[in-house]
């Protein structure tokens, strides 16, 4: 599961892949911002009962140290690509 031990780790997150996708949105009405799977992702992380969703949604790579992208990521062109 991608597991964030801190804020910075969480941000840089973010950063990478969140504020790059289509299906990140800026509710600019008072709710925030996100997407459902951050939303779960942040609801449940720590709760062993959902670490095999979370687990599917934000898998980690094959030596267990960083979360890849997101399984719904889809690239927006209109905002900055991701580095390589």
């Amino acid at each position: 599961m991608a597991y964030f031990s801190n804020g910075t780790e969480g941000c840089m997150y973010l950063d990478r892949w969140c504020f790059h996708c289509r299906n990140w949105k800026d509710r600019r009405d008072g709710r925030g911002e996100g997407c459902p799977i951050w939303d779960v992702h942040l609801a449940y992380n720590g709760d062993q009962g959902a670490r095999g969703v979370l687990d599917m949604l934000i898998p980690m790579s094959e030596d267990g140290i960083y979360p890849q992208r997101c399984v719904v990521y889809e690239e927006d062109s209109h905002l900055i690509a991701p580095p390589p």
